[in-house]
């Protein structure tokens, strides 16, 4: 049977600061805010860190973008690190559970010559709708477009955001 697959450095971090911060309500209120689920918000399948003041939201992601089994290649997977900027009250009379923002990261996933899955790079501009009760702060869902250079050739693409803030 084939190991399961590594850890990537980037997502051991973020876990490390998770679990040296622990899931604590007090840190909400100074605009700490840690977060699981899948899209841009979390590089794929993973978590994020992040800062959040009264209209914005900064975060840095660890996730992977693809994973998969291969009856040959045993498991496979693509992960990488992000990063990102989420505003809202961004127009008058608009709710600010709407949020508009920007994403640098692991957009999609790339299968190279020897077989191995490597993630892709790119930017995206994120749409988000938080059902807490502040910018990021409980469920989340959303969407991102994304552009990618591939092959010398601009390619778009898009990641589906749910997840969830502490």
């Amino acid at each position: 049977m084939k190991n399961l697959p590594d850890v990537s450095k980037g997502a051991f971090v973020v876990v490390f600061l998770l679990g040296s911060l622990g899931i604590n309500p007090s840190y909400a209120d100074e605009g700490l805010s840690v977060g699981v689920g899948t899209g841009a918000l979390y590089s794929g399948i993973g978590v994020n860190v992040g800062m959040r003041s009264k209209n914005s939201f900064g975060y840095l992601t660890s996730g992977c973008i693809h994973v998969g089994y291969s009856s040959d290649d045993g498991w496979e997977k693509a992960c990488g690190v992000g990063a990102g900027w989420i505003w809202t009250g961004f127009l008058a009379g608009v709710s600010e559970r709407h949020g508009l923002g920007v994403y640098v990261g692991p957009v999609t996933s790339r299968r190279t010559v020897d077989t191995d899955v490597t993630a892709v790079y790119g930017a995206g501009l994120t749409y988000v709708y938080s059902f807490g009760d502040a910018v990021a702060k409980g469920w989340q869902l959303g969407i991102t477009p994304t552009l990618r250079k591939e092959n010398g050739d601009y390619r778009g693409g898009y990641l589906i955001n749910v997840g969830y803030q502490f």
